[in-house]
């Protein structure tokens, strides 16, 4: 079965648990943490303090409304508060050094500050940018998981709209040792946990 949290139609299917086992946080016996956390509230979580590189998908316009929906949300500043979000996320991690690794459209970017290196890169075998800050590549890779896969140097990778958390869950069956995840919708977590229990890098 084929996971990725998507507003694309017709590439992935979109799972619902059953409400009664709906959890907002997890830690497995390996130590890696996914919890449920809405940025357009709250400034990135303390939790995120323990990984070493950051790594995420952030939804594009579309999709924003899309998964606003799913997850019961109604933000009337929409998508350009979002932008924001994240803007604030992007310099503080400046101020950190820390790697951020972030797939980027072009209204997002408007509001971030320059990256220090970008790519093209194929996600969902669609054409798309990484960019990154606080770090320079320097190896070939065409798609995200194959980015993903050169990452395991790092010790512990972060993700704060991990949806699914397929990019982490494939860090971890790469070699990748920790994960911590995040998301504002808590059927996104639930899913993520089943994977972790399943042990599904290990498969």
């Amino acid at each position: 079965m084929k996971y990725y949290h998507t507003a694309l139609k017709g590439k992935f299917e979109t799972h619902f648990p059953d409400p009664e086992n709906i959890i907002d946080n997890f830690i497995d016996d390996m130590g890696n943490k996914i919890f449920t956390q809405d940025l357009m509230l709250e400034p990135l979580s303390k939790e995120f303090e323990r990984c070493d590189a950051i790594y995420c998908e952030p939804p594009f316009p579309h999709g924003f409304k899309i998964f606003n929906k799913r997850a019961n949300k109604n933000y009337l500043s929409g998508y350009d508060m979002f932008c924001q979000r994240i803007q604030k996320i992007v310099f503080q991690e400046l101020k950190n050094k820390r790697p951020l690794f972030m797939v980027t459209n072009k209204k997002l970017l408007s509001f971030l500050p320059f990256p220090h290196d970008s790519k093209p890169m194929l996600l969902n075998d669609n054409a798309e940018t990484i960019s990154v800050w606080n770090y320079k590549i320097d190896f070939d890779f065409i798609t995200n998981y194959e980015l993903i896969s050169k990452l395991i140097d790092f010790d512990c990778l972060g993700d704060f709209c991990c949806g699914y958390g397929s990019p982490l869950i494939h860090f971890l069956k790469s070699g990748g040792k920790n994960i911590v995840g995040s998301d504002f919708d808590s059927k996104c977590i639930t899913v993520f946990k089943q994977r972790l229990m399943q042990k599904e890098y290990q498969q």
